[in-house]
Order: structure tokens, then C-alpha cells, then sequence
């Protein structure tokens, strides 16, 4: 088909055969593309045209199109590793610039240089054009590009000042002739733009539709021809689901490509397939038809007040994301939201206020930063690749037609292979976040009767996710066959057993900067074993975030050392951080685009860090057992032969403190509850507990165990606090008034959540104590156990207590004051000194009955009527039924859920205190409202033993035995039903 191109095409063509240096700024839909592949095609034959782009899409496009032989087409880091591989150096894709340019790599030669979208080069792009230009000093450099289309806002690189100096002397020329969209709409986005843009495709139609409207439009069109932008999770996703369940036949996962993220696509859209994807992800797509969704002040709004937005940036996504569709544009409007008009558009906010404080996700808080700054991050990393025995690739195919199926397979091998690892718990938690009615009754309905596999949960979890319900009703369930589930098996299992620690929460608090910004990051760490942090990857390459999402999760745990294994071709290397100080602060500089200030003068400083002493490495792991290198003779617990102190004082009496916190999703505490004991009979002296407001406001796991005790007595509102920090100091005034010098909890989670305590108070892990068969007697000769006599498993507080106390039907109810007298229960079980505890040394001490002791300290009466002394004015309670036994009354409240019938309070009247507050925000509202969803109370049961698989000489349960009658009953009915039917067969024969 013959191209007419304009006359400013012909004059840029015209001049760069003449081979003078030109600069083009060419607006939206002006064919610069073209007319680039035009100009090769003119070239002479001699002439050696090195032709580089910015992307892959563009990179294919080109060399479809261009005819003449004598141009080599790449996207620069396709250039850079194609050098590298003809030097015979090995490299990721994601290096392949760096180790190009550390190797001084020497470029063939070449006379044309052209360079495609300029706009989006980087530093390290633009020294890779410089080393070109060195090698080949007069080479004719043509480049084209539009900064209004600038999307991506990932480099330092003042773009303009490098390619005026790269191109030396040069003609500049425009392109001004928009082929795709009509005269009035290029001359409103010339407007917002503040450009001249002429329109000449009279044929392309603008129109506003609603969302069913929009659905019938779709259902009549030809998937080919359709684009869709917009958010995720908003109206563009309702609708694509809408559609592939009431026009399947048409539009489906073999027809219809939605993406599920903006960088490292699995899966690729092609000319014949519908795509749905993102304002982000819409540069070079181009359509007959572009539904446009999401075009709101709303969503606008929501962009702009991210930190690191910037407002020259989001304008250019929202206008190239309007300019899409070569013959009609719709724009899809909600009832809720206002259209995002021509006025807002060119109003520079640029100053608009900003959060104070913001938290980000360590699994994606490295994804679209200035490269640069990710280049200095990871020069902080040293990292040393650990040799494997085996690198077969576990070649898993990763989509399911237009599905990809990489965020499935990533889930799998945990879900596969670790205990602890439980996707249903995965589901609640997401779901009690979003806090979605649509959801949470669509997966009430899925999982009714609670017997979907493991695969299906799976995908069901990914819909979640991505709001997309083609992941539950069009994949493939079994996307991972049995030979692939075999070797994803057998190597995990090369590093860790089944009941390693795993999707360990943790987070970095960083200090306010000097405008008071306040930013924090919190995350899941996949493995947490030997004191070191696993992070696992299935992924055809590994990319430099990989290593550093690995060592900020070092930083959360507060270890020295972590690993990144990706399992699908057993790559695994070790990282270390030279300058955790500095490594943190600029970690907090890279993810908020400078806003958060720090010393410009900080300078990459040698690995001066010490090594933790033991102490402190027990006190800042939550799997403080497995420290120890048990191919070493280390000698952590000095065992005495049952030295009773019974009758002595170690040291004069004292009183100890047993604190255990709870925290919400973005790992703030929510609420603290302390216990006050006396050291030398662990009698309860006094207890204390706050909710602390500006924290409880957000979701969490256990909101419901918030009251605890407390939510069986009629509005309740004793022990509110407002902030964190007015909490800590209640606390340490709470624990000064009983002269406290030493405190306990069960692993190190609470030390880590309380740190303005260790430098007042000393910090006792009691878990080291009594998960060790050195000091804890009830653990039987069969339990798993390290050399230094420490549990491989089984070793949570909910096992140890109901292991002390023979109370097989305890829960642990995750209420903190709840939680402290069960640890503080723990310890008293063990019969043991307080100095057992605070030493490491076995000091025996024989202690009263349990449930005495139980009844004696823990009475809820005992406990209300030290919170209504401590709150007279504060306190409305009604007195129950107080002939009910004490110890009765404790096991009643460590319900998770409330029991209606016998409380009489229901989960609206729990939660009411929460909804009085009318100046909280919008969007805290909505998470406050998540206690308003009525859960069926579930009745609870026992939680697998953690040591199932160790022969055990406990007598049959009556469970057990009744479980094997019904077999001994079902088997030879079974086998008589099976004879009739192969009687029947063969008499038919």
C-alpha cells in the first residue's frame, strides 16, 4: 500500500539524505515511525544504519516494516547484549547495558545512527550512545521523539540538555499533522500541551458512554479491533468480566489480552487479540476503536497525590491515553465520578500538597524508580553466587493462551511445599483488606463447602488480585502437571523442609526526614530459617529489584545475610549489605523520587558492620532456634542437673513484665497488653491494656480479638489511646510504677514492635527457653530436635501451651493482654526460675497446680475491677453471672468469635466504638466498615498436629477410633458393591 506522507514527513526525509544531524519533535499519531522506516528503505545500500528504539514492541514492528538489509534494528539493551554475546560475555537482559559499558565494549561501525522515541533514554542508554559516537565520531545522528509523550518517569537524566549536546550541530524540525484523531480533539490536547496539534482524521469519532452501554458496544464488535485503557481495579475490569461470561464465544482468553502488570509481560498481545491494559501501558498501542475508562477528576486525584507523582508526567499519561484510537475514541464515565476536564488537565499541581506519611509494599516499592538510583542501591549489595548441583530448568509453561500464569506458579511452590503456607488464610486476610461485598460473597459461594484444591484456591486468589474472573472460569486447574509438581518438590526440598518459617511479616521504619516526612515499608518474607531470608523466584531471569526486594527484607529482619533462589533454574546467590545506615536511608531517597531529603554528601563507605553478638541475633529473629551452625560445637545453654530453688532467692524478689502486641496489615501496633508478675512465684501483681486508636482504625487479622476480655461487658471504652507514642508512654510509666527491669515475650515479634523499651528494660525471649528440651520436660523423646536441643517445628506458643499445660483444646487468641497471661502461663508451667529465663540456665523450681494457679491469678473479675479502679470515669460494664468458676470464665473468653447467645453483643455493637469518630478520612471509613461484614461463626477446630509424622506413643483419640469403624464398616461394603459390578460386566460379555 502506497504511503502519502506530508510535507513535513518529505522535508525530514529529504534533509537526512543530505546527512545532516536532525531533531524531530513529532506530536501524537504523526507517523514518525514511519517515516523513519521510510528513510532506511532511501538509504543507500552502503550506508550501515544502526536504527535503536525503546522498547521490544517497537523493536518488531520496525523490522517487520523495514525492507532495506543493510539496517541492524535493536532496543538498546537488545544491542547491548547482542555485543556482549559477540565478545562472548554472558549476561542478564537487565545488565546488559552496564556490563557493556564496564567491559568497554568496542561497537561495529556504523554511519547512520537513529534513534526512536529519544524521550525515554536513560543515563545508562545515553553512555551507551556516547561509547557508539566514540567509536564511530562521524556518524549522522537522527533522532525523533515527543517529550509531551514522556510516561515514564524513570531517570535522572535531563533528557532535553543530553540530546541537544549528543546531536552536536543539527536542524530541528516538527511534525505537527496528527493522522490519528480529529481537528477538535488535537486541538484540546494541543491546549493541555500547550503545542500546536492539527487533526486531520475527520473519520474518528469521540463519544461518552456509560458502562452498560459501553458492554452493549462491545458485545457487537470484533475483538480485534478493540483497545481498553484504564485502571485494574476499577470499571474497565467489571466490564471485561462481564463480557467473557455473557459473550464467551466471542470474547475469551484465546481472543482477549489483560494485562496483569506494566513491566516483564508474560504473555504479549498481538494484532488480532482485544487488549485491555493501563493509561501506563498504552504508549505505541494503537486501535481502530479505544474505549477509554476511568477519565475521572476521582481518579486524577488519586494519581497526583502519590508521593512521587509528578503532575508533567501524568498529564502526558492521561492525554496519550486519550489518544489512542485511530477511528473512534469512547470515554467510559461512571455515575460516581466527574469527568476529568480540559481545565484540570492544564492546571500544574506540581505543589500540591503531598502525604506526610506513606507506606510502601517491599515487594513492589522498586518498580518504576529513576534507574539511577537503583543502580547506586544495588552497588550497596555485595553478592556472591552459591554454586548448585543441579541447573535443569523447570520448564513450567507460564500462560494459559492470552493468561499469564507466573503470579500462579510463584504462589504454587509455596503452597505446594511449605505447611505453613496456607492460601485460604492468604484469601481472608486479602479479603477482610479489601474489604469487597462482591468478592466476599463470590468466594462464600466458591469455597462453600470448603473442598477446592489447592490449585483452584490458587487461582481464585490471582482473581483476587488482579479482579480478573477469567483466572477462576477459563484456566486450565491443573496448570502445573505432576512431573513438574514432582521436581518443584524435590528441589525445595534440597534447602528446606516442610515446616520451615514462612511468609514472615515484617517492615522498616524510617526516621522523619527534616520536612517531617514519614514513610515506612512493609512486606511478607518468604523464608525465614538458620537466621538468614530466602527469597524465591520462578522467573526466566533474575533482574537487579529481585536483589534488592531480597536485602530490604534483610533490613525489616535485621539480619546480615539473605538468599535469592530462583527455583525454576536453581540460580541462588548470597547477599550481604555493606552500609546498612546508608543502604536504608537512600533506599528511602530512591522510592519516594527524592522527596525524602537525606545527606547529599553520602558516600559508599567500606562494610564496616559487626557482627551481632548472639544475644542480640536471638533478640531480633522470630526463629531464634535455628541460629545455631549445627555442624559446630557451640555451646548456647548451660545445662544444670536439676538445681531446685525451690527454696532460695537467686536474687531478692522482684517484679517482671510479659508484654505481647498485635498488629494490622501495615504492621503499626494496634494494641498492647502487659502483664506484671512477682519473680519468685509469678503471682499476677497487676495488668494493663490500650487500643490504641490511630492504628486499630485499619484492618487486621484479628480485629475481632481486639476486646478481648473485655467484649462481653457493655460498651467498653476504658482503655482507648489515642497515638502509638502516648502508649509507649503509658507503658513505660505503666512499668516504672512497678520498679520493672525485665521483660518478657514469646519470640522476638513484640521486641522488634516495642524498640524504645531496650534501652530502658531488658528484653527475655521466652520462646528460647521453652522450645528447647534442654529446659522444657514435657517435650517428648520423639520430638524433632536440633543438636543444641532446640525444636525443628512445632514450637508457636499455641503448641508449647497446650504441649505444658495438657490442654489439647487451646487457641491462642490473639487479644494482647490474653496473649501475655498465656506466655506468662508458659512460664510458669515450665517449672522454672526467673533466672532460667533471663540466663539460659536451667534452675528448677517446683510450682502449684496449673489450673490453681490459672483460677488464682486470671479471674476476670480480678482483672475488671482493677480496669475500673485504674478508669472510674471511663468504665461501663454490667457484672455477669459472677458464680460461673474463674477458670471457666478465662477458657469462655478466649473465643475468637463472639458468641451472641451467650453475650448478647453483637458484631455491630463490638466494632461501634470505631464508628463514632466522624472525622476520620474516606478511605478509613472503608476500612473500619470491614468489621461491619457479618462472618458466620465458624466453629473452630484443631489445628494439625506440627509433629504428625513422628510416631507417637499416645493412645488413640476417640475421634481416631470412630474414624476407623467407619472404614472397617465402608471397606467391605465397598469391595461387595465392586464383585457386582465386574459380575454384572462380564455376565454382559
Amino acid at each position: 500500500m502506497e504511503i502519502n506522507l506530508s510535507f513535513e514527513q518529505e522535508e525530514f526525509i529529504k534533509l537526512a539524505l543530505e546527512g545532516n544531524n536532525i531533531l524531530v519533535d513529532a506530536c501524537i499519531g504523526s507517523g514518525k515511525t514511519t517515516s523513519i522506516q521510510m528513510l532506511c528503505d532511501k538509504y543507500s545500500k552502503e550506508k550501515r544504519i544502526l536504527y535503536l528504539t525503546y522498547s521490544k514492541l517497537l523493536k518488531f514492528d520496525a523490522k517487520q516494516k523495514i525492507k532495506s538489509s543493510n539496517t541492524s534494528v535493536f532496543s538498546f539493551h537488545g544491542f547491548a547484549y547482542y555485543m556482549l554475546k559477540q565478545n562472548g560475555i554472558n549476561s542478564s537482559n537487565d545488565n546488559a547495558i552496564k556490563l557493556y559499558l564496564a567491559n568497554q565494549i568496542i561497537p561495529l561501525k556504523y554511519d547512520v545512527l537513529i534513534i526512536d522515541e529519544y524521550q525515554d533514554i536513560d543515563t545508562e542508554m545515553s553512555n551507551l550512545l556516547l561509547s557508539i559516537k566514540k567509536q564511530n565520531p562521524n556518524i549522522q545522528i537522527i533522532a525523533v521523539g515527543d517529550m509531551d509523550q514522556k510516561i515514564f518517569d524513570k531517570t535522572t537524566l535531563d533528557i532535553k540538555e543530553f540530546i541537544t549536546s549528543f546531536l552536536d550541530s543539527h536542524i530541528k524540525l516538527s511534525f505537527t499533522f496528527s493522522y490519528r484523531i480529529s481537528n477538535n480533539h488535537a486541538a484540546m490536547l494541543g491546549r493541555i500541551w500547550n503545542k500546536e496539534i492539527n487533526g486531520i482524521n475527520d473519520e474518528c469519532k469521540i463519544e461518552y458512554k456509560d458502562a452498560s452501554q459501553a458492554l452493549k458496544f462491545l458485545i457487537e464488535q470484533n475483538p480485534s479491533e478493540i483497545l481498553c485503557l484504564g485502571s485494574r481495579n476499577g470499571l474497565m475490569t467489571r466490564v471485561l468480566n462481564i463480557l467473557e461470561e455473557v459473550a464467551t464465544h466471542k470474547w475469551n482468553k484465546k481472543t482477549v489480552y489483560a494485562s496483569i502488570k506494566d513491566v516483564d509481560q508474560n504473555v504479549k498481545p498481538n494484532s488480532d487479540t482485544a487488549i485491555f491494559t493501563t493509561y501506563d501501558s498504552a504508549k505505541g498501542l494503537e486501535k481502530p476503536i479505544c474505549l477509554v475508562f476511568d477519565f475521572s477528576e476521582q481518579y486524577w486525584n488519586l494519581r497526583l497525590n502519590h508521593l512521587d507523582s509528578k503532575y508533567e508526567i501524568l498529564r502526558n499519561v492521561f492525554c496519550v491515553a486519550a489518544s489512542r484510537g485511530k477511528n473512534h475514541i469512547i470515554f467510559v464515565h461512571s455515575q460516581f465520578e466527574n469527568p476529568l476536564t480540559e481545565e484540570i488537565l492544564r492546571i500544574s499541581n506540581n505543589n500540591k500538597d503531598k502525604k506526610s506519611q506513606n507506606t510502601y509494599l517491599i515487594s513492589e516499592m522498586f518498580d518504576h524508580k529513576y534507574e539511577e538510583d537503583l543502580t547506586k542501591l544495588y552497588s550497596y549489595l555485595e553478592i556472591k553466587e552459591v554454586e548448585t548441583a543441579n541447573n535443569l530448568i523447570i520448564d513450567i509453561k507460564t500462560n494459559d493462551d492470552l493468561i499469564d500464569l507466573s503470579p500462579c506458579i510463584g504462589v504454587y511452590q509455596e503452597a505446594l511445599y511449605f505447611n505453613q503456607y496456607k492460601i485460604e488464610n492468604e484469601i481472608n486476610k486479602y479479603l477482610e483488606v479489601e474489604n469487597e461485598k462482591y468478592w466476599i460473597d463470590y468466594y462464600k459461594k466458591f469455597n462453600a463447602n470448603n473442598n477446592r484444591s489447592i490449585n483452584e484456591l490458587i487461582l481464585f486468589f490471582i482473581a483476587l488480585q488482579t479482579k480478573q474472573q477469567r483466572y477462576i472460569k477459563q484456566t486450565n486447574i491443573e496448570f502445573v502437571n505432576e512431573f513438574e509438581k514432582l521436581a518443584i518438590n524435590n528441589r525445595l526440598k534440597t534447602l528446606f523442609t516442610k515446616d520451615e518459617n514462612v511468609q514472615v511479616s515484617c517492615h522498616i521504619a524510617f526516621e522523619k526526614d527534616k520536612n517531617n516526612l514519614e514513610i515506612f515499608a512493609i512486606g511478607l518474607a518468604d523464608v525465614l530459617m538458620d537466621n538468614v531470608v530466602y527469597e524465591l523466584k520462578f522467573v526466566n531471569e533474575l533482574k537487579n529489584t529481585h536483589f534488592l526486594q531480597t536485602a530490604a527484607y534483610m533490613l525489616a529482619l535485621g539480619l546480615q545475610k539473605g538468599m535469592l533462589w530462583n527455583v525454576r533454574n536453581n540460580q541462588l546467590f548470597e547477599i550481604r549489605i555493606k552500609n546498612k545506615d546508608e543502604f536504608k536511608k537512600y533506599i528511602a531517597y530512591t522510592i519516594t523520587k527524592h522527596r525524602y531529603l537525606i545527606d547529599k554528601n553520602i558516600e559508599l563507605e567500606n562494610n564496616n558492620d559487626s557482627m551481632l553478638d548472639t544475644k542480640n541475633e536471638l533478640s531480633n529473629s522470630s526463629n531464634s532456634n535455628d541460629l545455631i551452625d549445627n555442624s559446630k560445637t557451640v555451646t548456647l545453654y548451660t545445662k544444670f542437673n536439676d538445681i531446685d530453688t525451690s527454696n532460695s532467692n537467686i536474687e531478692n524478689e522482684f517484679n517482671f513484665a510479659v508484654i505481647d502486641v498485635e498488629t494490622n496489615f501495615f504492621d503499626k501496633v494496634i494494641s498492647i497488653g502487659v502483664v506484671i508478675a512477682k519473680s519468685n512465684d509469678f503471682k499476677v501483681v497487676d495488668t494493663n491494656y490500650w487500643i490504641i486508636k490511630e492504628n486499630s482504625k485499619f484492618p487486621a487479622i484479628y480485629s475481632k480479638s481486639l476486646l478481648g476480655p473485655l467484649c462481653r461487658y457493655d460498651h467498653y471504652t476504658g482503655y482507648d489511646i489515642e497515638t502509638y507514642d502516648l502508649a509507649i508512654e503509658k507503658l513505660i510509666d505503666f512499668l516504672n510504677k512497678y520498679n520493672v527491669k525485665h521483660w518478657f515475650s514469646y519470640t522476638s515479634f513484640d521486641y522488634r514492635h516495642l524498640p524504645k523499651l531496650s534501652n530502658i528494660f531488658q528484653y527475655h525471649d521466652i520462646s528460647i527457653v521453652a522450645k528447647n528440651k534442654n529446659f522444657n520436660d514435657f517435650i517428648p523423646d520423639y520430638f524433632e530436635t536440633f543438636r543444641n536441643g532446640a525444636l525443628k517445628r512445632g514450637y508457636g506458643a499455641e503448641s508449647i501451651y497446650r504441649l505444658v499445660t495438657k490442654n489439647d483444646e487451646y487457641f491462642e487468641t490473639h487479644n494482647g493482654l490474653i496473649d501475655a497471661i498465656d506466655e506468662l502461663i508458659i512460664m510458669y508451667a515450665l517449672e522454672l526460675d526467673i533466672e532460667s529465663f533471663i540466663q539460659n540456665k536451667r534452675l528448677k523450681k517446683k510450682r502449684g497446680d496449673i489450673d490453681k494457679y490459672i483460677e488464682t491469678n486470671f479471674s476476670i473479675n480480678l482483672i475488671l475491677n482493677k480496669i475500673k479502679n485504674k478508669n472510674s470515669n471511663n468504665i461501663k460494664y454490667s457484672n455477669r453471672n459472677t458464680n460461673e468458676t474463674n477458670l471457666l470464665v478465662y477458657n469462655r473468653l478466649k473465643d475468637g468469635y463472639i458468641d451472641t447467645k451467650d453475650s448478647n453483643v453483637s458484631d455491630e455493637s463490638n466494632n461501634k466504638r470505631y464508628l463514632d469518630d466522624t472525622n476520620l478520612k474516606q478511605k478509613e471509613n472503608n476500612y473500619i466498615n470491614t468489621s461491619k461484614i457479618n462472618f458466620p461463626i465458624q466453629k473452630k477446630t484443631s489445628p494439625k498436629n506440627p509433629h504428625i509424622n513422628i510416631k507417637s506413643k499416645k493412645k488413640l483419640s476417640k475421634n481416631t477410633k470412630n474414624d476407623l469403624i467407619k472404614l472397617i464398616i465402608v471397606i467391605p461394603i465397598a469391595v461387595i458393591v465392586l464383585i457386582i459390578f465386574l459380575a454384572i460386566h462380564y455376565s454382559r460379555k
